[in-house]
């Protein structure tokens, strides 16, 4: 059966259907000129036959720049992969260990409040306050001091960050059990009670020992440590390294 009358058969399906006598002139059109394109653009095709038989396309039949095409295509991808395994296997590089220098955390304390006047309305103006921590809850010699502006919302409610101004000193927590706040607005006097500082303000007594900050010149009441030479000083007059049991050794 040749394409001419695979074309009639296709317009007496679409008649049996009741289709519309323009769209049977327009698809007749329509075919009759994909045929004659197929027939000057690729001949070889044209010659083989009913379309049925079209999947049995021999590779022989298929033009050689269709083939170098499919190479192509072929080689790209057989070169990504390989790109991908020696990148991912062979050339990656030796995960090497960062040097993380020791440092210092910083010693500041949020601190949260509200400020009212002596009948319970809201102070919302910039204020200067004065905020001392002492070791002890009444009187005695304040320990660190800070003066700043704080700015309340609407409702009175401040935040801050206390130490950002003034550093605090880190033995103030390592040296004292109980620590308390006290705070002064606009020089009327430190209020009552002072605060006492929570146990989480403690935790900056991490980088400590027992107490003992670790130190590489290993001044007294330190603990030694191995300094950027390599070096393990003792810095202490006719040092002693004893065993209370057994054979002391070194080794190297």
């Amino acid at each position: 059966m040749d394409k001419t009358n695979q074309i009639k058969q296709y317009l007496t399906y679409l008649k049996a259907q009741k289709a519309a006598a323009a769209t049977l002139k327009r698809k007749a059109a329509s075919l009759r000129k994909f045929s004659q394109w197929m027939k000057r653009e690729y001949p070889e095709i044209a010659k083989m036959g009913p379309i049925r038989r079209m999947g049995r396309t021999k590779i022989g039949q298929i033009k050689p720049l269709q083939r170098y095409v499919a190479f192509f295509i072929g080689f790209v991808l057989l070169a990504g992969l390989g790109w991908g395994i020696y990148n991912q296997f062979i050339a990656r590089p030796p995960e090497t260990p960062s040097l993380a220098l020791p440092t210092t955390p910083p010693t500041i304390i949020s601190f949260q409040g509200r400020l009212t006047d002596s009948v319970g309305t809201p102070i919302t103006a910039t204020v200067s306050a004065t905020f001392k921590i002492y070791n002890v809850g009444i009187g005695g010699t304040a320990l660190w001091t800070e003066n700043k502006n704080i700015t309340p919302d609407t409702d009175g409610i401040f935040a801050t960050k206390l130490g950002d101004t003034t550093p605090m000193d880190p033995t103030v927590f390592r040296d004292n059990m109980n620590l308390w706040l006290g705070i002064e607005i606009d020089s009327d006097g430190e209020m009552a009670d002072r605060q006492q500082i929570a146990t989480v303000g403690y935790a900056y007594n991490s980088q400590y020992l027992q107490g003992y900050p670790a130190s590489s010149s290993a001044t007294i009441n330190t603990v030694p440590i191995i300094n950027n030479s390599g070096d393990l000083v003792i810095a202490a007059v006719s040092p002693t390294i004893e065993s209370t049991s057994g054979d002391f050794a070194i080794l190297g």
